[in-house]
């Protein structure tokens, strides 16, 4: 095997991270929903016809729907409104690339949970990034969950693995809280464990207020390419 060969056959490790952020709202959209359900809007005769949709005619039609069309509806039902949403890759750090060859090929101790936290605005991730040493960002802690939330993967398959059946959802605690990112770590809280990986939202900078959430999902894959 010729040196070009060798440079050609590197393993790429990634992750692609995805963030949604919605704020409570009283009152649901009836027109929108009926639209997203691909049903005719209904005439507003006042105290004649009422402009809610049955709940179980929603539930009937949630099947038919597309996946985004479903997450629309279900918030909409839920009384939730759509702000912003974000995709990025991340940097596995280097710590988290030597915990990948230590315990794979040297049987070291895994960390058995992982956990999602976010970063602060103008977060920038670099290799040598540690939980207890990271100069180009900060962690924020405002929101209404104890710890840093689990992230809850399926188990890998095709060379990738996610937790986008059970996204990490943080309730914001604060009025104005800027985040900027997210990253991935072994322990639920304080700068002791492992940190696996980092990455800045692509859209930059994002202030979110009490009561909105964030949603955030994180897939990661290895490519033999």
């Amino acid at each position: 095997m010729n040196l070009a060969t060798i440079r050609s056959s590197s393993t790429r490790v990634k992750g692609i991270w995805n963030v949604e952020a919605h704020s409570p709202v009283l009152i649901s959209d009836p027109a929108k929903m009926r639209k997203l359900m691909g049903l005719p809007a209904l005439p507003k005769f006042q105290g004649l016809v009422p402009a809610v949709m049955p709940l179980s005619l929603a539930l009937a039609r949630l099947p038919k729907l597309n996946a985004n069309q479903r997450r629309e509806v279900e918030r909409l039902m839920s009384g939730s409104r759509s702000l912003w949403k974000d995709r990025f890759q991340n940097l596995v750090v280097n710590q988290g690339l030597d915990d990948l060859l230590d315990v794979t090929l040297s049987g070291a101790t895994q960390d058995t949970t992982w956990f999602v936290g976010l970063m602060s605005a103008t977060p920038t991730p670099a290799a040598g990034d540690t939980l207890a040493s990271h100069a180009g960002w900060t962690e924020v802690t405002a929101y209404d969950e104890t710890n840093r939330v689990a992230w809850v993967d399926a188990g890998a398959a095709s060379q990738s693995i996610t937790n986008s059946a059970s996204p990490a959802v943080f309730t914001i605690s604060a009025n104005s809280t800027d985040v900027g990112g997210a990253f991935l770590a072994g322990v639920n809280t304080g700068t002791g464990g492992r940190l696996y990986a980092d990455g800045a939202f692509t859209a930059g900078n994002k202030s979110l207020d009490d009561n909105d959430t964030l949603t955030v999902t994180a897939t990661f894959t290895a490519a033999a390419a």
